[in-house]
């Protein structure tokens, strides 16, 4: 969804009047615990649901009541959905920060490679988050483990990443 980011995901029921947790994929949840509404994508567009309540269960999971959702077979029709916001939900982060999903489609440098890249996702992983990289012409995919003495520095105007990776990273 352009203009909106993924603030997790709704994971299962909770109780027997439609409440569902939403598992967060977030570092700050604190940051959205005042939220009014969210919305969810589904094949005819984008619907916008509204809460009336949010309970913490975990630091990453919360038990939401939302307006309409008033049963279990109410709630099963929305569970596995992704929950967006809009992009001007997000906080404010410093100039070397970034949020991952603004790297989709950003230019890649890195000193001793060539061939144009660009980043075509970045892979949240239990280990560590790689870059998702289309290298060269054809397009060969290659990922490079996004941490922080790989990134050199990020133009947010020119929607460029400058990176240090090893040059042998991309011919793995």
């Amino acid at each position: 969804m352009d203009g909106h980011f993924q603030l997790g995901r709704l994971t299962r029921k909770h109780g027997f009047k439609g409440n569902v947790v939403l598992k967060l994929d977030t570092d700050r949840p604190e940051a959205y615990t005042h939220l009014e509404s969210f919305w969810l994508e589904s094949s005819s567009g984008r619907i916008p649901f509204f809460i009336q309540e949010i309970k913490l269960l975990k630091s990453d999971e919360w038990v939401l009541t939302l307006e309409g959702i008033q049963s279990e077979s109410d709630a099963d029709q929305i569970l596995g959905s992704l929950v967006w916001l809009p992009d001007s939900a997000l906080t404010p982060l410093e100039a070397h920060q970034f949020y991952y999903h603004e790297l989709v489609g950003y230019q890649v440098v890195n000193s001793g490679v060539d061939e144009p890249v660009r980043v075509k996702d970045v892979l949240d992983r239990p280990g560590q988050p790689l870059l998702e990289l289309l290298v060269g012409e054809e397009g060969r995919v290659v990922f490079i483990p996004c941490v922080d003495p790989f990134i050199g520095r990020i133009d947010r105007d020119a929607r460029v990443l400058y990176l240090t990776a090893p040059d042998e990273l991309y011919f793995l």
